[in-house]
């Protein structure tokens, strides 16, 4: 199968990112699909997450391999909107850290990481306030 790679982080850092990149080309190894690019987006505007989508409607690919739903957003309706966008593209997503997931399963999921990200930002928040 052929398999894009979308990594994505709030702040450019190298280790973070190379972090990623390196976990997903093993599982999409260990799956053995084959990598045909590997996307970065830095940043809340997902701008490269814009041209995957394109490339998906396209047909250019089959799955999306990403260590978590987090990658993808931080709210859930934006998640959702994805997934389904994925869905109706036949693109299969792949999460590292949740091989094998339907999609009541990545609904969960979607609603826990955004509501971790709330809960991580508060703590954030909270200890900058302290400081």
């Amino acid at each position: 199968m052929r398999a894009l790679i979308y990594t994505s982080n709030a702040s450019v850092n190298r280790k973070h990112r190379e972090y990623q990149q390196a976990l997903c080309l093993r599982h999409a190894g260990e799956k053995g699909y084959t990598v045909l690019d590997i996307v970065y987006d830095v940043g809340r505007d997902r701008t490269e997450m814009e041209r995957v989508l394109d490339r998906a409607r396209a047909g250019e690919f089959d799955v999306l391999v990403t260590i978590n739903l987090a990658r993808l957003g931080r709210h859930y309706p934006a998640v959702r909107a994805l997934v389904d966008e994925f869905e109706a593209a036949g693109i299969t997503l792949y999460l590292c850290d949740q091989p094998v997931a339907s999609a009541s399963q990545l609904q969960l999921m979607a609603v826990m990481a955004a509501f971790d990200a709330s809960a991580s930002m508060s703590k954030r928040i909270r200890a900058g306030k302290a400081g």
